[in-house]
């Protein structure tokens, strides 16, 4: 049974680049020690004219819309024959065919967060916004000069809000 619809044709992009060596597509071996058998995807990629995320993707079963001209291009640079193409379309066919039935994911919920709620009435400094005697700059008169606070000294307003921010 399949982890998930893409594995067997990631299982199988893997066989075919692990057969073919740089050399043989013109590709020069480099000076480091190889990690993995026959060509990386790094070397496949570009060949293929897609980016090497996008074939990452291929490999791994996530690009379940993937054009018969990518996988055209791709076969002809792990040099398969007719039926490995045939068998690569197919394999295609069926992650495109299992990803469209999947059932759509409703959005995952989230916790009200903490910033989004509004303050606490007894939390506002006098004279703030929400409170009865806020007013804007364009209800000032000169006979009504705006206050933004009913505090004389500078610590009284803080002090009215301490249980918001400290114990």
């Amino acid at each position: 049974m399949e982890i998930y619809p893409g594995s067997a044709l990631g299982e199988f992009l893997r066989s075919r680049r692990a057969r073919l060596r740089p050399e043989e597509l013109g590709l020069r071996p480099g000076v480091r020690r190889r990690r993995v058998a026959g060509l990386r995807r790094e070397e496949v990629a570009p060949l293929a004219g897609v980016s090497v995320g996008y074939y990452t993707r291929l490999e791994q079963g996530q690009s379940p819309n993937v054009s018969d001209d990518v996988l055209d291009a791709v076969a002809r640079v792990l040099r398969l024959d007719e039926d490995e193409v045939r068998h690569l379309h197919r394999l295609a066919r069926v992650a495109r065919a299992r990803e469209s039935v999947r059932p759509e994911r409703s959005p995952p919920r989230t916790a009200t967060s903490t910033a989004r709620r509004p303050t606490p009435r007894w939390c506002r400094p006098p004279g703030g916004p929400g409170t009865r005697r806020s007013r804007s700059p364009t209800d000032s008169s000169p006979a009504r000069p705006i206050s933004t606070s009913r505090a004389t000294t500078p610590g009284a307003a803080r002090s009215r809000c301490a249980g918001c921010s400290s114990t």
